[in-house]
This record gives structure tokens, sequence and C-alpha cells, in this order.
């Protein structure tokens, strides 16, 4: 069975990377350590470091969603009253971002008791349905699983 030109590609770039140099440089423009070659203490002083700086700015991370969705909970008790609609939908997503489906489908039936969002045909209505939609498919995942 001959090889397709997929095969080929790949033969090529497999015999490409040792010539390619995947070596690093450091300040001074020497070669350094690839990454997989560094000592296993730095990279775990690295991981260490990061992890470190996540805890300290949660915010600044994308990832840290329950984080976000604490955030935005310690906001809207600020305000005093109920949370805000436009609070409620970033929270409501960062609930359902950071796994917890259920919280996040209660404050997505919160948010369809709104007259904004209340038709599945309006602007606001129907981004809303398709997240309660995940959100529901998420639960049943988790619940499954």
């Amino acid at each position: 069975m001959k090889p397709g030109l997929l095969g080929y590609i790949s033969l090529v770039w497999l015999l490409y990377l040792p010539l390619a140099g995947c070596t690093s440089t450091d300040d001074d423009g020497q070669p350094g350590l690839a990454v997989h070659e560094r000592p296993a203490e730095d990279r775990i002083l690295a991981l260490e470091e990061l992890y470190q700086e996540t805890q300290a700015h949660p915010l600044a991370y994308y990832y840290m969603n329950r984080a976000h969705a604490a955030q935005i909970q310690a906001e809207a008790a600020a305000l005093g009253g109920p949370m805000p609609t436009a609070l409620r939908q970033g929270y409501a997503s960062s609930l359902l971002k950071g796994g917890l489906s259920e919280a996040a489908i209660e404050q997505y039936l919160l948010l369809q008791k709104d007259a904004d969002y209340a038709s599945p045909y309006s602007t606001t209505g129907k981004p809303l349905l398709e997240s309660l939609g995940i959100a529901y498919l998420r639960l049943g995942e988790q619940q499954n699983c």
C-alpha cells in the first residue's frame, strides 16, 4: 500500500524537526535548553509560581470562573436588593463555565422571568434559551458520567 500525500508530509516533517533547531535562546542570544530539557525542579518551581499567581489574582485569568462568579456575587450583594439583570447574566455564565450547572440553571431561569428575556424570539431571549439548553446538557453529562 502506497502512502498518501499526508504520509509524505508527515515523513518530511519528522525528518525536518531535528534540523529545525528546537532549542530556545537565553537573554544573551546563546542557545539554551528546550523546555523539555530543563531540570524537573525548575519546571516544578515554575508551575508553583504560576499557581501562586493565579490564586493571588484570579480575575486576571479567564479560566478562573468560580472566582469570577464569587466576585460578581459580592458586587451584587454590595448593591443590595435583587441582583441586576446584567450582573445575573454574567454570574450565570461564570457558574456554567465553572462547572456549577445546577446553580447556573437557577440563574438562567430567573433571567427568563425577566420581561426582556421572556420571549425566545427576542434578541436577548434566544441566547438565554441557548445558554439554558447548554446548562441542561452539561447537568445531564455531570449526572450520567
